[in-house]
């Protein structure tokens, strides 16, 4: 075994919020999963210190992120690092330091903060893009969630990196927290539900969602319940779209709730049939692998990430422009046999073992 390395240490400059998604949600599984010790190695996890400097005087994440790095890692030696954030990494770049980034953005960092409609102050963007491009080409490697958010960083015009400037390492897909709820929602089997779960953004497509809704309803004689949770911009524009399409159907009952606990929208996946998201904009949707694991049949926009999902035909991937050949294709399918497929998929390709597997193979590379 090479020796080179005494610790490894993971790295997300956020706060432990648990498994809710996000490089804080991906450094909790793996510290949960990846445990702390890798053939004799000990491995670390450090999210956001919670010491005042951090926390009260440094407001930006990336200020932040630099400052905690210099001063928890500029004497320390014999070490690999796995960040999973380019502020960390950028900070470890300047230190010249052995890293590998995970890099769990939707797009180019610019790009996703444009999509969610944040105002830059005049020197902001080319900070980040410079941020951004000294983390990515001084990485020992850079992994992408999914082929899909790969290719999206790549094919935008806002990348501050080339293919060929960058060591793409192997997908390291995500995966997510399984426990057990109790049961206080019956199942209602007179119906075929769809659940959608995401902000009411344009990037999700909660919005597509009801126009796939309206015309698969004008095919469909069954009993279909709907239910959509989230809160965004969009939220009136929805509200009022459900409202309309079940006066417009009858077989059609449209629910909506804004806020929820986890363990209920875990729930929520347990009593429905369809996992349904259209979105515009995606890299690998930690709510998709949470409908999987509780079985549901999935719909998605074939966009970004959401293919990586589709390993054994086990999703049906709707074109954004044309909804009618997905459409077809659910109404002939056998939806319980797609639950059943969708739950395989997740433990074969998905699941904790998975997960742990990947990161293995990964630790496997760096000390040898």
């Amino acid at each position: 075994m090479n020796n080179k390395y005494k610790r490894i240490i993971f790295y997300a400059y956020r706060d432990d919020r648990g498994p809710l998604g996000g490089p804080g949600g991906v450094l909790y599984l793996q510290n949960r999963i990846l445990g702390t010790k890798f053939e004799g190695i000990p491995i670390k996890y450090r999210f956001r210190s919670k010491k005042k400097l951090f926390r009260q005087r440094i407001k930006s994440v990336y200020k932040g992120a630099i400052l905690q790095i210099f001063a928890n890692e500029l004497f320390k030696s014999d070490t690999y690092y796995i960040c999973n954030e380019i502020g960390t990494a950028f900070a470890l770049a300047l230190l010249k330091r052995d890293y590998s980034l995970i890099y769990h953005q939707q797009g180019p960092i610019v790009e996703e903060l444009t999509n969610f409609g944040v105002n830059f102050k005049l020197l902001r963007k080319p900070a980040l893009k410079i941020i951004e491009r000294i983390a990515f080409k001084n990485a020992k490697s850079v992994h992408f969630p999914s082929k899909g958010a790969e290719n999206m960083y790549f094919n935008s015009p806002f990348r501050t990196c080339n293919r060929d400037e960058v060591n793409v390492g192997k997908v390291l897909h995500n995966t997510i927290d399984i426990k057990k709820y109790p049961a206080f929602i019956e199942k209602d089997p007179s119906k075929l539900t769809f659940l959608s779960v995401g902000t009411l953004t344009t990037a999700k497509g909660q919005d597509l969602s009801l126009d796939f809704m309206d015309d698969l309803l004008k095919k469909c004689n069954k009993p279909i319940r709907y239910i959509v949770v989230g809160v965004g911009p969009l939220r009136a524009q929805i509200v009022n779209k459900g409202s309309e399409l079940q006066n417009k159907y009858p077989n059609f009952e449209f629910i909506y709730r804004d806020r929820l606990p986890h363990n209920e929208i875990m729930r929520l996946n347990e009593i429905s049939d369809i996992y349904l998201m259209m979105h515009r904009i995606s890299i690998f949707d930690l709510a998709t692998l949470e409908a999987m694991s509780k079985s549901s049949a999935v719909i998605l926009s074939d966009v970004g990430g959401n293919s990586d999902f589709n390993v054994e035909d086990n999703i049906i991937l709707v074109n954004p422009n044309n909804y009618t050949s997905a459409i077809d294709k659910f109404l002939n399918s056998d939806i319980e046999q797609l639950k059943e497929k969708n739950k395989e998929v997740f433990d074969k390709y998905f699941s904790n073992a998975a997960f742990k597997n990947s990161y293995l193979e990964l630790l496997e590379n760096i000390i040898k």
